[in-house]
């Protein structure tokens, strides 16, 4: 597709260098896309070694560990780390294609998440994209846009998977990259609610979309909402990287 002239003015005066050698052209150039690190195949309770990053049979037995899996693609270097940062909070929106093209390989790789959409049964999906909701005051007057919904709306375009806004963030909570484990833990509980006007069919296999995770407390309190109401879904998060 070529670039319209508002983008080409943009690039013009605002040129895109790598972030990492300065070489012009994109945030990243080829050369050092090679040398991001892959993050390893973990269950996100334990992090011991578990295959296509599935919740493992000791982790699964807890009621309050809601999640199949997390996927994580990226392990959170400097580099994932600046992307990040530019995609996140400095609304760098055309760092999404380079991002979900990546989330989107490793998802055709996990034979533990049918990617194919079911197209024979559009009204009754068995597959479904969702994310983490933002509050509205930091949606629209700290970030600009929630950064978790572009990357499912992108994703879910290129797969032609089904979209659905399932959860809804009423209270504001503090941030979670500001506080420390055990307080991660606790700060969002209850903080999500179900959106009244979607409703499942009980049986879908729900992606469950963030930007980063660290202690997997964000994506399984959403998985906890879900489940309460639904307890035959299966949910499984994604996320670009994990912050040890």
């Amino acid at each position: 597709m070529h670039e319209n002239r508002g983008t080409k003015l943009i690039n013009f005066f605002f040129p895109k260098t790598c972030i990492t050698c300065g070489k012009p052209g994109e945030y990243l150039c080829v050369d050092c896309k090679k040398t991001l690190a892959p993050h390893p195949e973990i269950c996100p309770y334990c992090h011991r070694t578990s295959q296509f990053y599935q919740t493992c049979l000791d982790c699964r037995i807890s009621p309050y560990n809601a999640l199949e899996g997390v996927i994580i693609p990226f392990s959170y270097t400097d580099k994932i780390k600046q992307l990040i940062t530019k995609f996140k909070y400095k609304h760098q929106k055309d760092l999404v294609d380079f991002l979900v093209d990546r989330l989107i390989v490793i998802l055709q790789t996990n034979q533990k998440f049918n990617i194919k959409p079911n197209l024979s049964n559009l009204s009754n999906p068995s597959n479904l994209i969702s994310y983490i909701p933002t509050h509205r005051y930091r949606e629209h007057f700290v970030k600009g846009y929630n950064q978790s919904q572009v990357l499912a709306e992108n994703i879910g375009q290129k797969t032609q998977i089904p979209i659905v806004e399932l959860l809804q963030k009423p209270q504001a909570s503090k941030a979670q990259a500001k506080l420390q484990r055990n307080q991660r833990l606790v700060n969002l509980q209850w903080k999500f609610v179900l959106n009244s006007d979607i409703k499942l069919e009980w049986h879908e296999t729900i992606l469950l979309i963030d930007d980063v995770t660290t202690t997997n407390a964000t994506l399984n309190e959403a998985a906890r909402t879900i489940k309460a109401q639904y307890p035959y879904t299966k949910i499984r998060g994604l996320v670009i990287a994990r912050h040890n």
